[in-house]
């Protein structure tokens, strides 16, 4: 499954990628991260390495493995994430936008049960979730 959603959210370019790189967060804004773990101290780089705690669609908690793997400050951000079978690729890519920036998700799940539109559901509402939760600062 692959998904492409961009969204503009009223922060500087800056701003926005040092939330978004700031992988011990993302349970603030993204609903099934439970907890996130990183091997070395933040801030991260290409290569940064840990592991998240999702919860599932039945409540079961499971863990996931990261890895950062394009990493171009207040530009680029790609994260691999594997658990079992699953991988979801993300790439986020930031620009420009007047006085704005345009958050820009590419993301990529395999060997997944999730329905297409769940996937979709769920990459959107944690867009609409980030941009409120950064935008409310």
């Amino acid at each position: 499954m692959k998904l492409q959603q961009s969204i503009i959210i009223d922060r500087p370019m800056a701003e926005v990628f040092a939330y978004r790189s700031a992988l011990h967060q993302t349970g603030e804004w993204q609903r099934n991260v439970v907890a996130t773990a990183l091997l070395a101290a933040e801030p991260i780089a290409l290569g940064s390495r840990g592991t998240e705690q999702r919860l599932g669609q039945r409540e079961e908690v499971s863990e996931w493995e990261l890895e950062v793997t394009e990493f171009e400050p207040n530009s680029i951000l790609g994260i691999m994430s594997r658990c079992g079978d699953m991988r979801v690729e993300e790439r986020v890519v930031l620009a420009p936008d007047e006085k704005n920036t345009r958050y820009t998700v590419c993301m990529e799940m395999t060997g997944s049960p999730l329905p297409t539109a769940a996937f979709h559901r769920q990459t959107i509402a944690a867009l609409v979730s980030f941009k409120r939760r950064l935008e409310g600062r």
